[in-house]
C-alpha cells in the first residue's frame, strides 16, 4: 500500500496531493502564510490508531490548512 498526503485549504478545497509528508507540510505552511500578516503559524497534530492529521492556522486570519493521510491499494 502507498500513502498519500492530502492538503486541504479552508478557502480553496484540496490544494495538493503529495507522496512526501515534508512536501505536504511545506504546501500547508505556504497556504496559511499567504493570508497571515505576522507569519507566525501554529500547528495541531491529531492522531489515533486509524488516522493522522495536522492542522495549520495563524491567529490573525481565518485561513487554515489540514493534512491527512490516505492509503492507496
Amino acid at each position: 500500500m502507498k500513502k498519500v498526503y492530502i492538503v486541504t485549504g479552508s478557502e480553496d478545497g484540496i490544494v495538493g496531493v503529495f507522496s512526501s509528508k515534508s512536501k505536504a507540510r511545506q504546501r500547508a505552511i505556504n497556504y496559511v502564510k499567504a493570508g497571515c500578516e505576522v507569519h507566525l503559524l501554529d500547528s495541531t497534530i491529531l492522531s489515533d490508531a486509524t488516522k493522522w492529521s495536522e492542522y495549520f492556522y495563524c491567529t490573525n486570519t481565518r485561513s487554515t490548512a489540514e493534512i491527512r493521510i490516505e492509503e492507496l491499494q
